[in-house]
């Protein structure tokens, strides 16, 4: 009876987890959440994966952009934490695709603070950032 129980409660925790749980790449905040967390972290092999790419990158150019991101990034100190101020969602007319905008505030380890707008796009149902695009 035990083992019953426990394997309910297990299912439960499963069932639980899995529908409050989304996708980082469900919306345009929740792939600059992804991409900025991984800056944090120092994994900007990582981050640029957040991006998207009208054709596919290879892995030198994905290296090459991930040390850009490094290097630009640490200029500063490195992003200690960011806050995302809000987010706008573009629908497409027929035939288009959907557009985000994100405003984040950038904070860094010595001092400095900024505000950008990052630019997402929505490829085959899935959020990406449009780093070819400046807001």
């Amino acid at each position: 009876m035990k083992k019953l129980q426990f394997l309910l409660a297990a299912v439960c925790i499963m069932a639980f987890t899995a529908c409050s749980t989304s996708s980082s790449s469900d919306s345009p905040k929740g792939v600059v959440k992804e991409y900025l967390d991984y800056i944090i972290a120092g994994k900007y092999d990582k981050a640029v994966n957040s991006f998207y790419f009208k054709e596919e990158a290879s892995q030198a150019e994905l290296k090459g952009l991930a040390a850009k991101l490094e290097e630009g990034y640490n200029q500063d100190g490195g992003l200690v934490k960011y806050e995302i101020i809000s987010e706008e969602i573009i629908k497409a007319e027929e035939g288009g695709v959907d557009r985000g905008k994100v405003l984040v505030k950038l904070f860094y380890k010595n001092g400095k603070e900024e505000e950008e707008t990052i630019t997402t796009i929505k490829n085959n149902g899935v959020w990406k950032i449009d780093f070819s695009v400046k807001s």
